[in-house]
C-alpha cells in the first residue's frame, strides 16, 4: 500500500517529526530513544517543572545512559521538551501517547489523560500520520474507543492514517536500556498500522513482535498479572510454612528443582506502578458471563501481606516483652523493589504507616529514596539501628546483603530482633550472632502462631 510505503521511506530517511505526550520514565525514555536514532522529537508534559528539569538534563531517574543520551540529543537539536499546552498535531508525523493511566479508589481504570489527548486529536489533521498508544489500557481500548474518536476526523483508520498499540515493557530502574533491549509488541488496528509502526520501532528496538491491537493490550496486562499471581501463590505458601514450622525458602528450593516449576519469592506484598494496577485493567472489561476469582484473589493476597508483615513485627516485640509504644524499630528500605528509590504503592510504606499508628518509634534507612519521610530517614545503617529493639528488612537492596550482623548487634538494645521480610540475612547466622529471627515464611516450631486470617487484610 502506497501510504505505508511512503511512511516507511520517511522512517528510513529519519525525516519524521515525532511528538511524545507525557514525560514520565516511559515518555522520556521513548523520546530519548527515537532522538538517538536520528529523529526529531518533541516531548510534551502538563507539568512545566518537569519540562524545565528535562530541558536542563535534570532527570530524576538514576540511569546514567539515559541522562547522557538526553543531554547529547538536546545539544544536537534532535530533542526538546515543551509544555503540553503548546502541542499541535499539525507539526507531527507520529504522536506517541505515554500519559499515566491510574486506577481510582474503586480500582477502576482512569483513562482521563488518554481521553484528553484523543479529544485534542479530534481537531487535528491526521492524514498520513501515526498515532501510537503506549500507556497501559484495558483490553479493547484501541478498537472500542480510540478508533471511533479518530474516525471523527473523517479519515479511514489503517488506510489514510495509522493507529497502533505499543505497550511499554520497561522498569523504572533502567528504562532506557530496557526500552532498546526488550522485545516490543506492536499491535495495529489493521495490518497497515502494524507494518508502519513496527518499521518505526525497528529503528530503536532489537526485536519487534507484530500482532493485533487487542492481543497486544491483553498480553501487556497478562505479563504483570502472571507475576502478581505467582507471587500471591508463594505468599500464601509462606503462610502455610509459618503455620507448619517449615522454611518457605527451603520449600521453594526443593519445588524449583522440578524442571517445570519456577516459583517466585515471597515478601511483604507487591508494589510499583504496574503489578498493583495491571490486574485490575485486565479485569476491567470482563463480560464473559462467569466469575473470575484467581486474579482478584491474588491481588487481595498480596495486599494482605503488608498487614501480615506488620503483625509479625508487633508479635516479635510482644514475645520479647517489649511494649509497642515503648519500642524503637529500624526499617531498612522503603522502595518497592531493590536498586531504585521508587516508593509508589510500596508495601514498605504501608507497613511504616501501620507501625506509626501503633505508637512505635521508627527510623528508616534507604540509600535510594530521596524523600525524608517527615524526618524519619537517616543517613546510615548505624544511625538507623542504634538503640533499636528490632531491625526490619523491607527492601532487598544489594547494599543490605553485605551488612555484618556482628557489628550491628552491639548498637541495638538488649535482646535484639530481626524481622526479615525479604530473606536478606541467613536465619542461622542471625541466630548464631544472638538475634531473635522472624521472617515471611519462616516457620518456627513451638513458636507462637502468627495470624493468617485473610479477613483481617
Amino acid at each position: 500500500m502506497k501510504v505505508v510505503d511512503d511512511f516507511v521511506r520517511e522512517v528510513e530517511a529519519r525525516t519524521l517529526d515525532i511528538s511524545v505526550i507525557g514525560l514520565g520514565y516511559v515518555g522520556i525514555s521513548t523520546a530519548a530513544a527515537f532522538a538517538e536514532s536520528g529523529f526529531r522529537v518533541t516531548g510534551y508534559d502538563i507539568d512545566d517543572e518537569t519540562v524545565s528539569m528535562i530541558s536542563h538534563n535534570q532527570i530524576l531517574i538514576e540511569e546514567p545512559d539515559l541522562k547522557m543520551v538526553v543531554k547529547r540529543n538536546f545539544e544536537a537539536g534532535r530533542l526538546k521538551a515543551e509544555s503540553y499546552s503548546e502541542f499541535e498535531a499539525v507539526g507531527s508525523d507520529c504522536i506517541m501517547i505515554c500519559v499515566q493511566t491510574p486506577v481510582n479508589n474503586e480500582k477502576i481504570p482512569d483513562l482521563a489523560f488518554v481521553e484528553a489527548v484523543f479529544e485534542k486529536l479530534n481537531n487535528a489533521s491526521l492524514r498520513r500520520k501515526a498515532v501510537v498508544l503506549v500507556s497501559t489500557v484495558p483490553p479493547g481500548t484501541l478498537s472500542n474507543y480510540a478508533k471511533h474518536v479518530v474516525e471523527k476526523t473523517h479519515l479511514k483508520p489503517d488506510e489514510e492514517m495509522f493507529l497502533a498499540y505499543a505497550p511499554e515493557r520497561i522498569s523504572p530502574g533502567n528504562p532506557f536500556s530496557e526500552f532498546t533491549r526488550n522485545p516490543r509488541l506492536i499491535g495495529g488496528i489493521g495490518p497497515n498500522s502494524t507494518a508502519a509502526v513496527a518499521s518505526l520501532f525497528e529503528t530503536v528496538c532489537r526485536k519487534v513482535v507484530k500482532t493485533d491491537a487487542v492481543s497486544a493490550e491483553i498480553s501487556k496486562l497478562a505479563e504483570n498479572t502472571y507475576r502478581d499471581v505467582n507471587i500471591a501463590f508463594v505468599n500464601e505458601l509462606s503462610l502455610i510454612c509459618e503455620a507448619a514450622g517449615a522454611d518457605v525458602t527451603e520449600v521453594i528450593r526443593l519445588a524449583n528443582s522440578h524442571p517445570r516449576v519456577a516459583l517466585h519469592r515471597p515478601g511483604p506484598g507487591v508494589g510499583g506502578p504496574c503489578l498493583t494496577k495491571d490486574p485490575y485493567f485486565l479485569l476491567a472489561n470482563n463480560s464473559i458471563g462467569q466469575e473470575i476469582d484467581v486474579i482478584a484473589t491474588a491481588r487481595r493476597t498480596n495486599d494482605f501481606m503488608s498487614v501480615h508483615a506488620a503483625k509479625i513485627i508487633m508479635n516479635a516485640l510482644e514475645s520479647a516483652g517489649i511494649k509497642k509504644n515503648q519500642s524503637a524499630v529500624a526499617l531498612l528500605g522503603m522502595a518497592y523493589k531493590a536498586g531504585v528509590g521508587d516508593m509508589r504503592c510500596s508495601p514498605a510504606v504501608r507497613i511504616k504507616d501501620v507501625l506509626l499508628t501503633e505508637g512505635i518509634v521508627l527510623r528508616i534507612y534507604d540509600p535510594y529514596v530521596r524523600d525524608d519521610l517527615n524526618g524519619l530517614i537517616v543517613d546510615s545503617i548505624e544511625e538507623c539501628v542504634r538503640g533499636a529493639d528490632c531491625l526490619v528488612v523491607l527492601t532487598d537492596h544489594l547494599d543490605f546483603k553485605g551488612i555484618n550482623l556482628g557489628k550491628v548487634k552491639p548498637l541495638m538494645n538488649r535482646r535484639p530482633i530481626i524481622v526479615d521480610t525479604r530473606r536478606v540475612f541467613d536465619p542461622q547466622e542471625a541466630l548464631r550472632v544472638g538475634f531473635s529471627y522472624y521472617g515471611i515464611g519462616y516457620g518456627m516450631k513451638n513458636s507462637p502462631r502468627l495470624g493468617t486470617n485473610f479477613s483481617s487484610g
